[in-house]
């Protein structure tokens, strides 16, 4: 359950259009720096950081965990605690962000500590000293939610361990996961990028009857296929035709196969009638389809 939790989080939302996702990559890159160059060296020992601070690696600047136990409880039980938290989210979250690497991950921690930033240590103060971290916490909103998107390490992380790439329609579902952890498809609709000679398998551990929608929204074929999960034998079996539309009825005691036999990258459009649990790739042939 932890480690298909952790893959949903690595999993970035991506857009049909590379530049849809470098705008959003931009602002993540500069925020990234920023915090890290900036904000997070400034009071936490990193390679970077002025020779001038006398800090080691990892160390968090004395004048910091004061700071933090003027905020009271609970931060003054454990300013230490506290304060290393804190600068470690700027200075090495930040880095995480500029690599796009465990972006929401990183997104969480910077998020939590900008609002601690503004509602214990700017709160009262004007608005344009609130701004810094009202802008990277609004940066980190937008992370937690998209993910890195197509430029960052997450992307080229969940395509080595072959996680569909979910489109910008199934962003409620990844807030969800963020929220509680559930894993699958959560959102009524997804749009999947099935890659050459791979197999899309879902609804693996579903424990309830559901219905999904299916569109081609290629120019190749996709072969479509129930199996029953006690016995591996198939009850279902037919082609999708380009561009074709289907409604597959799924019992409790089955999983759904898309089979992608094509050398070219196929996309189908899902439709479910309710949240399912279970989904991911396999090669053409691996306990696939017969």
């Amino acid at each position: 359950m932890f480690m298909k939790s952790l893959r949903q989080l690595t999993t970035p939302v991506t857009f049909s259009h590379w530049t849809a996702d470098l705008a959003i990559a931009l602002p993540r890159i500069l925020c990234g720096l920023l915090l890290t160059l900036d904000f997070g060296s400034s009071k936490f020992g990193m390679p970077w950081t002025d020779p001038e601070q006398g800090l080691a690696l990892f160390q968090v600047a004395a004048w910091f965990p004061e700071d933090v136990a003027a905020f009271g409880p609970p931060f003054s039980w454990a300013p230490g605690l506290f304060a290393w938290i804190g600068a470690a989210s700027e200075a090495i979250g930040g880095l995480l962000l500029v690599l796009g690497l465990q972006t929401r991950i990183s997104a969480f921690f910077v998020g939590c500590t900008m609002l601690v930033a503004i509602f214990f240590q700017k709160w009262g103060a004007s608005t344009w000293e609130m701004l810094p971290a009202m802008g990277f916490l609004w940066m980190s909103v937008y992370c937690l939610i998209l993910g890195s998107g197509r430029f960052g390490l997450d992307y080229l992380l969940s395509k080595r361990l072959s996680i569909p790439r979910l489109s910008p329609k199934n962003t409620a579902g990844l807030v969800l996961v963020l929220g509680v952890g559930l894993v699958g498809c959560s959102s009524n609709q997804s749009i999947v990028s099935i890659p050459a000679q791979n197999e899309f398998v879902l609804g693996e551990i579903s424990q309830k009857n559901f219905t999904v929608k299916l569109t081609n929204l290629t120019e190749k074929d996709i072969q479509v296929q129930t199996v029953d999960t006690r016995t591996g034998e198939p009850t279902q079996r037919f082609g999708l035709a380009p561009k074709g539309k289907a409604t597959v009825s799924v019992s409790r005691h089955e999983k759904v196969l898309l089979k992608n036999a094509t050398n070219d990258e196929v996309r189908v459009r899902a439709v479910l009638n309710k949240g399912v649990e279970g989904m991911r790739y396999q090669a053409v042939g691996k306990e696939g389809m017969r």
